[in-house]
């Protein structure tokens, strides 16, 4: 027998997601998967079925980074991601995401076992993440860059 797979990497495969979820769903069986990676490897411009994602009840780590989805699949995964139970770390770094979607597609008390968001935030955006979100430490990739390019700076000088 076929040893259950806790990880899939798919990051800049430019994978359709019929054939991830026949991946995910034969190759591992939706209870094992716990880390599944995605960055760069998404570029539809069409609505795609996402209730797979609903049965990976023990993932605990999501990379959708560098991905450009349209607003309709944005919604349509952040209602599929807000039910999973295990769900610790999300990556959406270079996604197109929309913080009104958390607000209005995202019921209240959602990601409540959220421990990381990771991604490229605006000032007003931090601050909505932060009220929708209070239990989840968010990492700003653009606080990071900012910071990166004055200590940059300073040691040139």
């Amino acid at each position: 027998a076929m040893r259950a797979v806790r990880e899939l990497d798919f990051s800049h495969c430019q994978t359709k997601w019929s054939y991830i979820q026949d991946v995910v769903m034969t190759q591992s069986g939706p209870p094992h998967l716990e880390e599944l990676y995605l960055q760069g490897s998404l570029k539809t411009d069409h609505v795609v079925d996402l209730h797979f994602l609903t049965e990976l009840e023990n993932l605990r780590i999501l990379g959708l980074g560098d991905n450009a989805f349209p607003r309709a699949v944005v919604r349509s995964l952040l209602s599929a991601l807000s039910s999973l139970p295990s769900l610790t770390e999300l990556d959406i770094r270079g996604s197109t995401f929309w913080i009104e979607d958390f607000a209005s597609v995202v019921p209240p008390g959602s990601f409540a076992q959220l421990a990381v968001l990771r991604g490229d935030f605006t000032p007003c955006t931090m601050e909505a993440l932060r009220a929708a979100l209070p239990h989840t430490a968010i990492s700003n990739t653009k606080d990071e860059r900012t910071r990166q390019a004055l200590l940059q700076r300073l040691l040139q000088h």
